[in-house]
């Protein structure tokens, strides 16, 4: 008997719907995390998985006895385009007690068999379970993201990140004459609205519809972002970028979460980082990231993190812990670039019920 057979034999693969919603955020908070916040918090979990026609964007694994759920493959798509099509695995969890091989891994296949993505990417894939296994079997691109950073040279004394010292008083900005950044913080969706329909995209970016964007940064019931319209002297938009504040240890900080253009676009932002870091007294500006050249980031002035240099730039707030920490991925090209917004990397994990 086939392998395929053998999992048809004893559960039934299917897309989840409304109904569903309860007995899956009891199986989040058994057997994932009791206090996570797709298992506590409804409104949430309406918001990140609701679907089309009272489904919700989950693929189960149900005992054909039992009727019990098995495994979990929860995914987000940045469209309805059928032909460009993205998803995003963002939370795979099987029975603990499940005596079946390979179980996860079946239902995160019958995902891509049902959705059949033209792209496909994962932030935060576990680097003991599910990524050899993707690797192996699925013939994915896997590694850890990027972390790049600029420090504030304002500051000589650090309360979230912890430099270098030897960085620390390298610290200087050439030139702080910030008259020819342009920009503009927008306040609302509309304001980009019509700058999306137009705007060039880097065919390595994951597409992403005008509906996506607009619910991911502008309706998001829990995160307050901060969107940029980058423009040209004739204010014509050149690129979007997507950042959220932090605030730690009585400092602000400002993550660079997503970006939306050309992506040789960012070698004309180094002033405008410079600018932000200076007037809003960030102590940092950072950005995880995998597919974007490293010379790039190094034209704007921004610094590699070495995972295991000396130079501690945090990567979890929630809660706060101050050690570099290694953020693994999977997706389905090497040449597909990934930011901290994608899939769940900038989602929060604990409930406020």
């Amino acid at each position: 008997m086939r392998l395929i057979d053998k999992f048809d034999k004893i559960f039934y693969f299917r897309e989840a719907e409304l109904n569903d919603k309860e007995d899956i955020m009891l199986f989040i908070r058994e057997f994932w995390q009791n206090d996570h916040i797709l298992g506590n918090d409804e409104g949430f979990f309406l918001y990140e998985h609701g679907g089309k026609n009272n489904t919700l964007n989950f693929i189960l694994a149900v005992d054909r006895v039992s009727g019990k759920i098995q495994s979990i493959q929860g995914f987000i798509p940045y469209s309805n385009d059928e032909k460009n099509l993205h998803i995003c695995g963002v939370i795979s969890k099987t029975h603990p007690e499940s005596l079946v091989p390979f179980l996860g891994l079946e239902t995160m296949k019958r995902m891509l068999t049902k959705l059949r993505p033209s792209s496909y990417c994962g932030i935060g894939t576990n680097p003991k379970t599910m990524l050899p296994l993707v690797k192996k079997f699925l013939k994915r691109h896997v590694g850890v993201m990027s972390h790049y950073y600029m420090l504030n040279p304002n500051f000589s004394e650090f309360k979230v990140a912890d430099p270098d010292p030897k960085e620390v008083s390298s610290l200087i900005f050439e030139n702080k004459q910030f008259d020819q950044c342009n920009y503009k913080i927008v306040a609302s969706f509309s304001e980009i609205k019509n700058d999306l329909l137009v705007l060039k995209r880097d065919d390595n970016l994951p597409f992403k519809s005008l509906d996506y964007i607009e619910r991911r940064y502008f309706q998001n019931p829990v995160y307050t972002y901060q969107v940029i319209k980058v423009i040209d002297e004739n204010t014509k938009a050149i690129s979007i970028l997507v950042t959220r504040e932090i605030y730690c240890n009585q400092r602000l900080l400002l993550n660079w979460v997503d970006f939306i253009g050309e992506i040789d676009s960012i070698l004309s932002m180094k002033k405008i980082f410079q600018k932000l870091i200076c007037e809003k007294n960030y102590e940092y500006v950072d950005c995880l990231c995998d597919g974007v050249d490293e010379r790039i980031f190094k034209e704007i002035n921004f610094k590699k993190k070495n995972h295991e240099g000396a130079t501690i730039i945090p990567t979890y707030f929630e809660p706060f812990i101050k050690k570099n920490v290694k953020i693994h991925f999977e997706k389905s090209s090497s040449e597909l670039i990934i930011f901290k917004g994608d899939a769940d990397g900038d989602r929060p994990s604990k409930s406020t019920f």
